[in-house]
């Protein structure tokens, strides 16, 4: 009577351990975004008219990876900040690629048309800011679009160039967070 026992814990061990390794791939290995390929998220779908868009998210990245040229906007933003407007800060915070956690910081952000908007990635994936209400919306990044920002690195952008509203946003690599940002 005890063989079946002897014989059936290592098996049910080692198909635990089989499970739990596929499981740990495709949630996580397989899922992690990569800097420049935006297919592997189980989020991502296909935006309608998305090669007519190709060319601005490519360029924002091109521009995004030097170091040095948010130090050069930066700087000009503190030494023009009394007749140029100030400089707002929306974080992503840590732990927000977990869903329910709190996302940006502020949430629901404000800033004057001589303003510059900043988002800081403080999270320890990649993650974007997108103009839209989520994957499905058609004019989804046509106001702004951050694309993949990596942890610790920032994007910045004049408010004027975005103009006047209410927008909201959207990480494309984790479509659950969400703010909203109001330019006056």
């Amino acid at each position: 009577m005890g063989k079946p026992g002897i014989i059936a814990f290592p098996v049910l061990l080692v198909l635990g351990a089989i499970t739990g390794y596929l499981a740990y791939d495709m949630l996580v290995i397989q899922s992690t975004p990569v800097m420049g390929i935006y297919d592997n998220s189980p989020y991502r779908k296909d935006l309608a008219g998305a090669q007519a868009q190709s060319p601005t998210p490519e360029n924002s990245a091109e521009e995004q990876p030097s170091e040095e040229a948010p130090a050069a906007e930066e700087t000009p933003a503190a030494e023009e900040t009394p007749s140029e407007g100030s400089v707002v800060t929306i974080s992503i915070l840590k732990g927000s690629s977990a869903q329910g956690a709190p996302d940006f910081d502020p949430d629901a952000a404000t800033a004057s048309l001589s303003d510059t908007i900043k988002w800081v990635n403080n999270d320890t994936t990649y993650h974007t800011a997108t103009s839209g209400t989520g994957i499905d919306d058609e004019d989804s990044g046509s106001a702004f679009d951050t694309s993949l920002l990596a942890p610790g690195k920032e994007y910045s952008i004049k408010a004027s160039e975005i103009g006047a509203g209410e927008y909201e946003y959207y990480c494309q690599a984790h479509p659950f967070m969400v703010g909203t940002l109001t330019i006056e």
